[in-house]
């Protein structure tokens, strides 16, 4: 499944490898979003990803952040069950009330 999901995904892989802007954030602008906001990463997870949600985090100073235990980059689909109850407890949790 895994293997099947990488083949389907390799056009975008290589376009994503060519695209000079690929990995560029612009924190100034995510900075002006005060929004809810979750940031999640693996336990597993390559080591710059963590990098990566430091700077997302300063960005986003009221950002909730999740490590989900035994997952890489991919929780959605190393533990389902447990990031669809993550993102759902966030979701219903952030919801404004009407004025």
């Amino acid at each position: 499944a895994v293997h099947e999901v990488f083949i389907r995904n390799a056009p975008t892989w290589l376009d994503e490898c060519t695209d000079p802007d690929a990995l560029l954030i612009d924190l100034r602008s995510l900075h002006a979003y005060s929004g809810p906001a979750q940031l999640t990463g693996g336990d597993q997870s390559p080591p710059f990803f963590g990098a990566v949600i430091e700077l997302v985090s300063a960005a986003l100073p009221q950002a909730e952040r999740f490590t989900f235990r035994n997952a890489g980059h991919v929780p959605h689909e190393t533990s389902p069950v447990e990031y669809a109850s993550q993102l759902t407890g966030f979701v219903e949790g952030s919801r404004v009330s009407p004025v």
